[in-house]
């Protein structure tokens, strides 16, 4: 518990750093992850504010009958019935302030927890980055969300992962942002 509320303030005050101050009209929404009746264009969008959708989940599991880890080989756990790729572009050309993330982690697949348990670091940054940077190109996304809620690895094995791979990503996207929702 004492290193989740620990990297949850660290990571807290990075965002807080890392977004615009002079930005308060920001709202953030998770969506795809309960329904695959909301579309987008269901969404009530103000101009004036900076939107973010956050799609939840993408998990490094194989799928949700097969709920196996994949040691950072990130897939798409979302409802993609209204959340394709053509549909994120075209609403973001519309709501020039909407911007997409991707969410890591999540709770479960299915019934089964989703635990992050990467077999090395470097096997596990390797697969994330290979793996995210398709998906951040393929659905134009602007930010990862990290939202891991149960491990089998430490702390410091973490923070490795999540660093580096967070490091590697923002470097091969240039303006891509890493925030944290809820560890």
């Amino acid at each position: 518990m004492e290193f989740r509320s620990a990297l949850s303030r660290t990571l807290f005050l990075l965002f807080i750093y890392t977004t615009n101050a002079a930005n308060t009209k920001l709202f953030h929404e998770y969506i795809g992850a309960e329904s695959d009746t909301i579309q987008l264009s269901d969404v009530p969008v103000n101009p004036e504010v900076e939107f973010h959708f956050i799609l939840a989940f993408a998990i490094d599991y194989v799928s949700e009958d097969n709920p196996s880890p994949t040691s950072g080989k990130f897939n798409v756990f979302w409802e993609t019935n209204h959340l394709i790729p053509s549909d994120i572009a075209s609403f973001k050309q519309k709501h020039p302030k909407v911007k997409f993330a991707v969410s890591l982690g999540g709770d479960s697949i299915g019934r089964c927890k989703a635990f992050f348990d990467p077999k090395s670091t470097n096997s596990w940054v390797q697969n994330a980055i290979s793996s995210l940077t398709g998906m951040i190109k393929e659905y134009h996304l602007n930010r990862i969300d990290i939202d891991y809620e149960h491990f089998k690895a430490s702390p410091s094995v973490f923070a490795d992962c999540i660093g580096a791979a967070s490091n590697k990503a923002q470097e091969k996207q240039g303006n891509l942002i890493c925030i944290n929702s809820s560890v």
